[in-house]
């Protein structure tokens, strides 16, 4: 945001784009300026109006002068004591920016017949003559202001415009002079006039200096009259405006406060500040009342989750502790594949092939639901589940029930629970932890990336577990026996990718099972 388009409140602290301060001050600053300069400029007029009329009627009592001075010799047709009395006007004489002719009628045509300027007599040409007459038909004295221009007679010496000591040299072009025309009569008929030009030049200069002068002086003056302005409207209008907006920005950013330094005023921001001040009080305490309560909701929500979360797993456990009271030498086993199955999981989020799969959500639901993955056992009878040596074919098939009997019972409670995805990846788990890779797995035969991840992660966690333990049937197996027997399975048994994974934290398995370990004789076949 540039400079010309903003203004920064440093009391509230806020920028606003197109300032009200920026603009009532551009409008007050123009107005006063432009009303000031049109008053001086009016002024002046006025002065040089007034002044024009006073040359005007003077030069006029000036002609009126000269006319009764001649009038008897102008009677007599003495030019010559008309022109010694114009010379013996020593002053006028000695002014070179004014001229006094004398004018004589000649039949249809007239010349200058005396001057204070001797160059000048010579006969009128046409244009001159004709306004000579028109200004005997006024009988009258005429007084015209004009500028001087070019237009000079033909027989005019160049030479003369330029000589300081010539009268033209004081009528310069461009300048205003005062033309006045004072008719001469004899019994009632016209014979000649009487013609004055008078430079404005002095006027002109005098004029120009009292413009610079009031300029000056207006330009001191309005700046004054801006500075005052400008402290008057930032103590009255702005700064308030700028509190009470700041205080709107805090308002909309959620920080709640109000000042009173203007609830005091009569005025419309009295009105504003101590309505918004009011407005700010009641919605801070509406604020606080309803942070009160989200904070009790809030707290309920969390005690509540907790609550639930300490059920489910305090069910998870009940469910699981009744497949292991049915088998007691597994009693470690449910906590040993939790783990593993976290492990393995955590291993496995960041490969391209599981990156949409395991987040820390769904890696959290496959950890407590692990525990309910031989939750099926519950229904295999004594004599088959306890049986301490091998199994017969036929008892290995009812063995092979184990997975349905567990994805039965999950399915019962999700009909009475409705959708859960909790229930959906211990359900999975249940019925697909015995699939295989190559499709020769029970109870579906599922081959490859048919079976479920969470099945897969159950694969590899239960075999391990089961050979790093003891059974009825079996002493446990080493560490190393287990880890290349699943590196064997790679590919048959087992998904290849999560063999890879298993075999990168092969090592924390192995301190899982340590951690875990219900004898001596395991604990020393882990440690090998």
């Amino acid at each position: 945001m540039s400079a010309a388009t903003s203004d920064f409140d440093a009391e509230s602290g806020i920028r606003l784009p197109h300032s009200l301060r920026t603009r009532v001050l551009a409008i007050v600053s123009a107005a006063v300026v432009t009303l000031t300069l049109a008053l001086s400029v009016y002024t002046i007029r006025i002065f040089d109006e007034s002044t024009q009329v006073t040359i005007q009627h003077e030069g006029i009592l000036l002609s009126n002068a000269i006319a009764s001075g001649i009038q008897d010799m102008a009677d007599k047709g003495d030019i010559a004591g008309i022109q010694a009395f114009l010379d013996r006007l020593i002053s006028i004489r000695a002014r070179n920016d004014l001229e006094m002719n004398v004018l004589f009628l000649r039949g249809a045509s007239s010349a200058v017949v005396a001057s204070n300027v001797p160059d000048n007599i010579e006969a009128t040409d046409p244009e001159e003559h004709q306004e000579l007459m028109l200004a005997l038909a006024r009988k009258k004295p005429h007084v015209v202001i004009e500028t001087e221009t070019a237009d000079r007679d033909p027989d005019d010496d160049p030479a003369t415009r330029v000589n300081p000591d010539h009268a033209d040299s004081y009528f310069p072009v461009g300048h205003r002079l005062v033309n006045i025309t004072t008719p001469l009569f004899t019994s009632g008929r016209s014979i000649g006039s009487i013609n004055i030009k008078l430079s404005l030049s002095f006027l002109d200069q005098q004029v120009d200096a009292v413009y610079r002068q009031v300029f000056v002086a207006v330009l001191a003056g309005v700046l004054a009259l801006i500075v005052v302005l400008v402290a008057f409207l930032n103590l009255t209008m702005f700064k308030p405006l700028g509190r009470i907006a700041g205080n709107i920005q805090r308002f909309g950013q959620g920080r709640f406060s109000a000042e009173w330094q203007y609830g005091g005023r009569k005025d419309e921001i009295g009105v504003l500040a101590g309505e918004f001040n009011d407005m700010v009080i009641r919605l801070s305490k509406a604020e606080a009342a309803n942070k009160q309560y989200h904070q009790h909701l809030k707290q309920l929500v969390l005690d509540r989750t907790s609550e639930l979360v300490a059920t489910q797993e305090a069910t998870i456990l009940s469910l699981a502790s009744l497949a292991e009271n049915r088998d007691p030498e597994t009693g470690g086993h449910i906590r040993r594949t939790q783990n593993y199955v976290k492990t393995l999981a955590l291993q496995l989020r960041n490969h391209p092939k599981f990156l949409a799969y395991f987040n820390e959500e769904n890696i959290e639901l496959l950890y407590k639901s692990a525990p309910l993955h031989d939750i099926g056992k519950v229904g295999i009878p004594d004599e088959i589940l306890l049986k301490p040596g091998p199994l017969t074919p036929a008892e290995f098939e009812e063995m092979k029930k184990h997975p349905a009997l567990g994805r039965n019972a999950i399915m019962a409670a999700e009909e009475k629970l409705g959708p859960n995805s909790f229930l959906r990846y211990a359900r999975e788990i249940a019925y697909t932890h015995q699939e295989k890779w190559d499709g020769t797995g029970y109870p579906q035969q599922l081959k490859g990336d048919e079976i479920p991840v969470s099945g897969r992660l159950m694969a590899v966690a239960d075999v391990y577990d089961a050979l790093i333990s003891r059974r009825c049937y079996k002493a446990p197996f080493s560490h190393d026996v287990a880890v290349n027997i699943i590196r064997d399975g790679k590919g048959r048994h087992f998904d290849p990718d999560m063999v890879d994974a298993f075999i990168e934290v092969a090592e924390t398995f192995r301190q899982i099972a340590l951690d875990y370990a219900e004898s001596d004789e395991e604990r020393a076949a882990v440690a090998r």
